[in-house]
């Protein structure tokens, strides 16, 4: 795990200045070492810039950037590549000679063998970038789920990419400008729905994407290399059989490994599943508050001092939370209505020690866990009995029927279900919405009136399958895992996914539709593989999240904190925010009317922070 960076493009005197630039912008993510290096290819400037977070080879052999001199290829390299000891095996069989343990020389020598289509060998998360030394061209991927980021920016002859879209801000590669349809996009979501970030000329490789960039034409070409694809029916034998490989893969390490422990189905799965393969001790850690009510840390005491060598709750306050918001917020690399959660318990596990953690996401997008599953087919079905309405009789209907649902947000998503035609992208989109179009506009006055949707064409003969995908694409990967990456890596943190593992997925994919839903028992198709072991109340109660108390703190102790960025002119000119709708929007949430919820006061905080911190410097 490390933060990466480099450019290509024209001669430049200033290479190695720009090179230290983009590697201190990451410094936070690597303090185990640090690497650039600058070739001179005819006309051309390759820079690739590394920092380093130690795991696997802790020996300086495994520093970056690595050089293969069999090729001349050269490789900065973020992630965990899990398979990397049975990939070398058989890269050994084929003539290669390897001389460190690590999995970056494993993925020179794979590129060396097989081309782009190495991408497909490789089990991990990762983001990369190999410079081809004889087609003159670098080679850039990211794991199927993009747990591992790779931001860009191809301007004036230049490509330069890193880890972290500040590092491209900080470094002077991009100006400082934010982008007014990412801000659509931030207010639509609660994040900034990729390809595109919030800054101008800024861009994302999305999951499972390859970019190629060609230094003789100065062209990229990007490509997808891997989409879910459910195939011959599986049992739940089969899905055990992937869950076990996974989680066994995902504990290779030459450092103690940690477990976020929330108390919920997918974290306490997690240790169980990992205390059967007696492959790795766990030190486990919980998050608690003073407010009871948000609390899972008396079903996580539970799991952890069961399962886990060490079990540790942390309990924060109010207080706590305000005191570290000014470096949260710092830490925050677009803005996201997520994220502090992530922050505050990497804090906590990296001070007692632990460099990387196992952590249960991607549990209810593979495993069904989310209110989506049951919902969106509801919704279609509505759809379908309104598609062959006059639209301007739906337009005069849809605002009686959705009095009938709760003033807020779900009274406005009603409206516009019964009001517009949807498919069933648009209608994912529609229930993870934010902020409704005209809010926006009241918000945003003078941005594109578009919302951005999440453009994924999901097969619909399997609703479970179509909604799986849509929400690894649209709320995991732009919210969950782009937050859990820069907020650990904040602090040195590596954060393991054994649950966004490509063969599981197609696994539960292939499960019959009955297999994959239970009236009445979650995400079924994990909970049999260790519900024997789980006590009934932890599965069988509702739901929770992982989430802080905000709707009593942004009421009471973070209330100055609100009413002072709510002033901030400078920070909303430069969003093109309305101060007077976003205070107007704070006061009905302190007097409890319209059905106003703490996120949607919390998302202009955060964006006007977020360009405080890193537009208005």
């Amino acid at each position: 795990m490390c933060g990466i960076a480099g450019f290509i493009g024209k001669e430049r005197s200033d290479a190695p200045l720009m090179g230290a630039r983009l590697g201190g912008a990451l410094a936070h993510r690597g303090p185990d070492g640090e690497g650039c290096q600058t070739l001179l290819v005819g006309d051309q400037h390759v820079t690739l810039v590394h920092r380093r977070l130690a795991i696997l080879d802790l020996t300086s052999a495994a520093a970056q950037p690595m050089h293969d001199a069999d090729t001349g290829n050269w490789v900065t390299f973020n992630g965990e590549i899990y398979n990397y000891r049975a990939l070398k095996r058989d890269l050994e069989n084929r003539g290669y000679v390897f001389k460190t343990h690590s999995d970056t020389e494993v993925l020179l020598k794979a590129y060396a063998e097989f081309g782009d289509a190495c991408v497909h060998r490789l089990r991990g998360m990762f983001a990369f970038a190999i410079w081809d030394a004889r087609r003159r061209r670098a080679f850039c991927a990211v794991d199927r789920f993009s747990i591992k980021p790779f931001y860009y920016t191809h301007r004036d002859g230049t490509f330069t990419f890193a880890s972290e879209v500040r590092a491209l801000l900080h470094a002077g590669v991009v100006p400082r400008a934010i982008d007014e349809y990412a801000c659509v996009s931030f207010f639509s979501y609660g994040s900034v729905q990729a390809p595109r970030t919030i800054v101008q000329h800024v861009l994302a490789l999305l999951p499972a994407q390859t970019l190629v960039l060609d230094a003789d034409t100065n062209t990229v070409t990007i490509d997808t290399y891997w989409t879910p694809q459910a195939g011959k029916e599986t049992a739940y034998e089969d899905v055990n059989t992937a869950l076990n490989a996974s989680v066994t893969e995902h504990l290779v390490s030459d450092v103690p490994l940690g477990l976020f422990l929330s108390g919920g189905v997918d974290s306490s799965a997690l240790a169980v599943l990992t205390h059967r393969t007696q492959a790795a001790d766990l030190h486990a850690f919980n998050i608690s508050f003073d407010e009871r009510a948000y609390s899972e840390g008396a079903y996580a005491r539970q799991i952890g001092e069961r399962f886990c060598s060490s079990y540790t709750e942390i309990v924060l306050s109010a207080s706590e939370v305000s005191a570290m918001l000014s470096d949260t917020l710092k830490a925050m690399d677009q803005p996201t209505i997520d994220g502090v959660n992530a922050y505050a318990i990497s804090k906590a596990v990296r001070a007692r020690g632990i460099k990387a953690v196992l952590s249960g996401q991607g549990g209810d997008e593979v495993f069904g866990g989310y209110p989506n599953f049951s919902r969106l087919p509801k919704w279609a079905g509505v759809a379908t009995l309104h598609r062959h309405v006059p639209s301007k009789a739906r337009a005069l209907y849809a605002p009686l029927v959705a009095r009938m649902a709760p003033i807020g947000a779900a009274r406005d998503k009603v409206a516009q279900l019964v009001a517009q035609r949807h498919s069933m992208d648009s209608l994912y989109a529609l229930s993870r919405q934010l902020f409704t179009p005209d809010a926006i506009a009241d918000s945003l006055p003078n941005a594109p009136c578009t919302m951005t949707l999440i453009d994924e064409r999901a097969d619909a003969s399997s609703f479970f399958n179509a909604v799986s995908l849509m929400e690894m694409r649209g709320y995991l990967a732009n919210t969950l895992l782009r937050d859990g990456d820069v907020m650990s890596m904040a602090h040195g943190l590596e954060v393991r996914v054994p649950f966004l593992d490509h063969r599981l997925v197609e696994t539960v994919w292939s499960l019959p539709e009955h297999a994959k839903m239970h009236a009445t028992l979650p995400k079924p198709a994990l909970l049999q593989a260790v519900k024997d072991d789980l006590p009934p109340e932890l599965y069988l109660r509702k739901k929770m999240g992982f989430t802080f108390p905000w709707d009593m703190w942004l009421r009471n102790e973070l209330a100055e904190e609100l009413h002072s960025t709510f002033d901030d002119t400078p920070s909303a000119e430069a969003i093109g925010l309305s101060l007077h709708t976003t205070r107007k929007l704070y006061s009905d949430f302190l007097s409890g009317t319209h059905g106003i919820t703490w996120s949607r006061v919390w998302a202009p905080y955060v964006l006007l922070r977020w360009v405080r911190e890193n537009v208005l410097v």
